[in-house]
């Protein structure tokens, strides 16, 4: 990103419902970190010069948690009452450095979500010459059912609807949908988010509803096309699982990019790290912040926890 004042808003104050825990949905763990962590990290990697957490449900657990992780490096603001992603956007934004000149809005359930895909999403207002008024991530997936579709108008985004609101057969078949990532100018997002009104199923206020407000002024807005990946969020333990495998995969293939042999079959948290030629058999369990040295062999069935282990 240029030199222009980002601010990240993560949307993190839902209960987390269908997890059927005491613990906030967004401090379940993926590969050892909560899943809050990554997204934090991601706008934090893209340079954004501020975080802005939304907090609500759980939400002392979460301050604790970021605070220990990431100092002042990032701040919360409480959504005291759940009226949806729109009135907490409005909450975060509150609470956002007054000089801040961009917002870049997602939610804190997409722990897959990378720095690059949230610098692609900002670079097209970031264009000087001819910046988009607001930016979204959308992807296309073969069954789109219960995800906002993305409406179109001889190919320029209109609007995003709801699953729930959705009017007819053709907009229902639609499978591009919306990512949840916004970008665009803090005074833009401040008029957008002033426009909202409750008026669909549930009753709160969508943070979607922008893009039909951009649209209806002949705004410009771009869209970006993520993986798929970028957008697999969790609601429930069987996608928390999911999401834990692509993490996985993607921390392994790292650690084997860079010099080390990892076997199949060994896990390892995200918080550890593996010197070169480091060998890391089937079945070994790697958590915390374990740091394994130079060609040190951690065999069949260890488990290690925060160990430090020499060359």
């Amino acid at each position: 990103m240029d030199m222009e004042k980002t601010t990240a808003i993560i949307l993190a104050a839902g209960q987390g419902t269908r997890m059927k825990s005491a613990t906030p949905k967004v401090m379940h763990r993926v590969c050892g970190l909560p899943i809050v962590h990554f997204g934090v990290k991601a706008a934090l990697d893209a340079q954004c010069t501020e975080v802005v957490v939304v907090v609500g449900h759980g939400r002392t657990m979460v301050e604790e948690y970021l605070a220990r992780a990431f100092g002042d490096r990032v701040r919360t603001a409480v959504q005291q009452e759940q009226r949806g992603t729109g009135d907490a956007a409005r909450v975060g934004l509150a609470a956002a450095d007054e000089g801040a000149d961009r917002v870049l809005v997602f939610y804190g359930d997409v722990p897959l979500l990378s720095a690059d895909e949230l610098t692609a999403v900002v670079q097209p207002i970031s264009d000087r010459r001819s910046p988009a008024t607001l930016s979204l991530a959308t992807c296309r997936v073969d069954d789109p059912t219960g995800y906002g579709r993305v409406l179109r108008e001889s190919g320029r985004v209109t609007e995003i609807r709801e699953h729930r609101d959705l009017r007819s057969d053709e907009e229902r078949a639609v499978r591009e949908i919306n990512a949840g990532v916004y970008a665009g100018s803090a005074s833009w997002f401040r008029e957008a988010l002033a426009s909202l009104v409750a008026d669909n199923a549930q009753g709160e206020l969508y943070i979607t509803d922008m893009v039909e407000f951009a649209a209806r002024a002949g705004a410009p807005i771009a869209a970006v096309t993520l993986s798929s990946d970028a957008l697999a969020g969790v609601n429930d333990r069987d996608q928390l699982a999911r999401v834990e495998e692509v993490m996985h995969a993607r921390l392994v293939r790292s650690w084997r990019l860079s010099g080390a042999t990892v076997r199949a079959g060994a896990r390892i948290d995200a918080g550890v790290a593996l010197g070169p030629d480091v060998t890391v058999e089937a079945g070994a369990v790697l958590r915390g912040a374990t740091r394994v040295e130079r060609g040190a062999v951690i065999d069949v069935g260890c488990v290690l926890t925060n160990v430090s282990v020499g060359a």
